[in-house]
């Protein structure tokens, strides 16, 4: 056992398995998320408490989720050492016992949805005795990038769509056709950091320093709403507070 000894997370595994049984995996794991001042917290082993224990004698893996570590939010290591408690039991033969203690996610981009997305798809499967469908699409249609194109299809694109000839992220050389493709999706963008997420508009030299105003235009235009409820990453993330002087 590590210095979480007195969590509420440690003590249900304590209670749990035979007595000092339990190796825990993965103690040294902190969040990995430099973003809003993580790198800043406190947060032990990522919020979840992973290893094996004995149960009457019988090896068992388990994980137990620390609503006092950020809030019980999901991070990307967190979920990654639920995935190898899984990826253990499954070479050991041994069962998995989880205690979920969890409010959301705590995330640092698109970095831990693939390890969430694995550790909730094989929950349903356990639980549901799901089997893999025969037909299943495991890849989607992404964001048309007109760079891969040839110089002729290009050409004939523009001239179907002339957002594809406008570009608004120099650095990148993002179209406004491509943003407008990624807000206008299924599960569009709705901020500054998800359109940049989905095209890389503003992952350039400037940090959106020139593309910004015109992305927000776009979201604005697109979400027909005031340029100034556009917001970073969402909440309260508000990048304009009024048109010029207006504040003075």
């Amino acid at each position: 056992m590590n210095s979480s000894n007195d969590s509420l997370a440690m003590q249900r595994i304590t209670r749990l398995v035979d007595e000092n049984s339990f190796m825990e995996t993965g103690s040294l794991v902190t969040a990995r998320n430099t973003d809003f001042n993580l790198a800043d917290m406190n947060t032990p082993s990522d919020g979840v408490i992973t290893g094996h224990g004995l149960i009457e004698g019988s090896l068992v893996f388990v994980y137990s989720q620390d609503a006092s570590v950020l809030g019980g939010t999901i991070g990307e290591m967190h979920a990654k050492k639920i995935a190898a408690v899984y990826d253990m039991a499954m070479k050991m033969g041994a069962p998995v016992i989880g205690f979920i203690d969890c409010a959301g996610i705590e995330s640092p981009g698109l970095t831990s949805c693939p390890a969430i997305g694995e550790r909730i798809a094989g929950m349903l499967r356990e639980r549901l005795e799901l089997q893999e469908k025969e037909r299943f699409i495991a890849t989607r249609k992404g964001v048309l990038k007109p760079e891969t194109l040839s110089k002729e299809e290009r050409t004939a694109l523009i001239r179907e769509n002339p957002a594809y000839g406008n570009i608004i992220c120099r650095c990148e050389m993002v179209t406004e056709g491509e943003i407008i493709d990624a807000i206008r999706r299924p599960l569009g963008a709705k901020s500054l950091d998800g359109v940049k997420r989905r095209t890389r508009a503003g992952m350039g030299r400037c940090q959106s320093g020139f593309c910004s105003p015109r992305t927000m235009e776009i979201l604005a235009r697109e979400w027909k709403m005031d340029i100034r409820e556009v917001t970073k990453s969402g909440g309260n993330s508000y990048l304009a507070v009024g048109t010029n002087k207006d504040v003075f």
